[in-house]
């Protein structure tokens, strides 16, 4: 029968795991032991998911993921047989290096380079009557990306009365055993997270919390029914797990976390009762507008959110008055101080389901604005969205009457559905340039309307078109008819020109597609590189930029 005594929490059971390989000399475990059986490929692990292994002939089974620099993952194994014991886990760098190991069975770790990492699993004590079995393996995402992609935790409302969720039963070795991890995120503008477990299974007994913040680091980790830390603003992983050494079965949790809509901090809230709303608290200063995106989350589901945005009075307020389900980055404003704090009342179209749904505000006001970001004519910015709700604001002022054009394309591996979408604001949040000022997608080098000085500073918001992906991007402002304060053909901005720079210039000529790896080949703006810029730079390279 499973035990019911709670286990440690994780930082001592490493402890613990570190000091009995110190003890049996397993530090320096001789490879050719670390490798015992036949060496196979590794197998795919993917985050979020419980694998099931087993011990047979080849007593060191491997597996392997993609990170990225900086990224932090926890990884468990835990025995199903009740023979095997101590399991001991090595991870391997991309470069081969070894960067963690352990008797405990679990590994958290920041990964220090980017690429696929393998994991290789074995019995802890590797001898002549070695113990074979099943046992399960997790990798879990504990900082906001893994590998560019978004943590794989199931989002959970920061207003969620209870989550539920199942350990499921991987073996029929041993019914009523598991070895899983559920992994959730949580979005929340900062205060204290509180974490009630309630109602499981008998089986179960008490749940292991853990709470990471949006770096990976481990804020809390308790077998205690509830759980309570001051966390800041950002998406936190919350993983679960029995504290019974082997057990399954359903289990159900209260969470409790600040829901105040933060600048460009997208969360996650439920609507609870078919035909009410949602109502989220917004402060606005005098003349500020905002961009509004709700998206829902249940998309197999029929709940489709809508909403308006009421004044503290509960009077709806224009543009967004219409309780309509608005496409994502709605521009509301400019609004009153003196509505403050506005309410964002968010239900069902039809008033007949409820559901979860995302929701996320931007400040895209200059005075008001919660980033600031410089976009310097012909310097191309590379940045990355990492919540499909966010969006980035690039800053720049012109001279009276200027003329811009606008690249924003997707940079790096392409990721499924990510559509960099953007729009031209003035300091005020209004749109500008004409056709700029539709948050949409465009072809590269996209000219606006001329631009008057009063309008200083302006702004490009670059989001997901869709609002349901995320991605890298490239951005590029040029000034057409008027060359930038750059030398002609100085990719690197070193103040020389060589001739890998002149090889690339060539190459844009030929395919304008080139051009956003070195827009200073393109003297005019229009897009092209003309031959009379091709002569400037050779004449740069030759005797210097002027």
């Amino acid at each position: 029968m499973p035990s019911n005594d709670a286990r440690r929490p994780r930082a001592a059971v490493g402890a613990v795991g570190a000091a009995l390989m110190a003890v049996l000399g397993l530090a320096s475990l001789p490879p050719e032991r670390a490798a015992a059986g036949e060496r196979t490929d590794p197998t795919e692990l993917p985050c979020g998911v419980t694998l099931l292994g087993k011990f047979d002939d080849a007593l060191v089974e491997h597996y392997r993921f993609d990170a990225s620099a900086g990224d932090a993952v926890a990884i468990e194994t835990v025995d199903l047989s009740g023979a095997i014991g101590l399991i001991f886990v090595r991870l391997y760098a991309p470069s081969g290096a070894l960067v963690a190991e352990t008797c405990s069975g679990q590994i958290a770790h920041v990964v220090p380079e980017s690429g696929t990492y393998t994991l290789d699993v074995s019995d802890c004590i590797l001898e002549d009557g070695d113990e074979l079995g099943p046992y399960t393996v997790t990798l879990s995402a504990t900082s906001t990306l893994l590998n560019g992609a978004a943590n794989c935790g199931a989002r959970i409302p920061c207003n969620a009365d209870a989550v539920s969720g199942t350990f499921p039963e991987l073996t029929t070795e041993r019914p009523g055993v598991f070895g899983g991890v559920v992994g959730y995120t949580l979005a929340t503008s900062g205060g204290l997270v509180q974490l009630t477990a309630g109602e499981a299974s008998q089986e179960i007994g008490p749940l292991e919390l853990r709470i990471y913040s949006p770096s990976g680091e481990l804020l809390i980790d308790s077998c205690e029914a509830t759980v309570a830390v001051e966390v800041g603003p950002g998406l936190h992983t919350l993983l679960v797990n029995a504290c019974t050494t082997m057990s399954s079965g359903s289990f159900a949790l209260q969470v409790a976390a600040p829901c105040a809509l933060a600048c460009d901090l997208p969360v996650t809230r439920a609507v609870k009762e078919a035909g009410s709303v949602d109502v989220s608290a917004i402060e606005a200063a005098d003349g500020e507008t905002i961009s509004v995106s709700v998206v829902g989350s249940d998309t197999a589901g029929t709940f489709t959110p809508a909403w308006r945005l009421l004044d503290v009075a509960g009077n709806p307020v224009p543009p967004c008055d219409a309780f309509i389900a608005h496409l994502p980055q709605t521009l509301c404003g400019p609004l009153a101080a003196s509505g403050s704090p506005y309410q964002l009342a968010v239900g069902d179209l039809d008033a007949a389901d409820v559901g979860t749904y995302a929701v996320g505000v931007q400040r895209v006001s200059a005075a008001t604005a919660c980033e600031e970001v410089s976009l310097i004519c012909n310097v191309p910015v590379n940045a990355a969205l990492h919540d499909p709700l966010a969006s980035d604001l690039l800053s720049f002022s012109v001279n009276d009457g200027d003329v811009v054009a606008v690249s924003v394309v997707s940079d790096g591996p392409a990721a499924p559905r990510f559509a960099p979408a953007w729009r031209l604001l003035d300091a005020t949040g209004a749109p500008a340039g004409g056709r700029c000022g539709e948050f949409s997608t465009a072809l590269p080098y996209f000219r606006c309307d001329p631009l008057p000085a009063s309008g200083n500073p302006y702004r490009l918001e670059i989001g997901d078109e869709g609002a349901d992906a995320i991605g890298s991007y490239r951005a590029l402002l040029t000034l057409p008819g008027a060359r930038c304060a750059t030398c002609l053909g100085d990719c690197n901005g070193n103040a020389a020109i060589d001739i890998d720079e002149l090889v690339r210039g060539v190459t844009a000529a030929l395919d304008s597609a080139f051009l956003l790896g070195c827009p200073a080949f393109d003297g005019n703006g229009d897009g092209y590189v003309a031959i009379t810029e091709l002569v400037t730079a050779i004449h740069n390279a030759l005797h210097g930029c002027s």
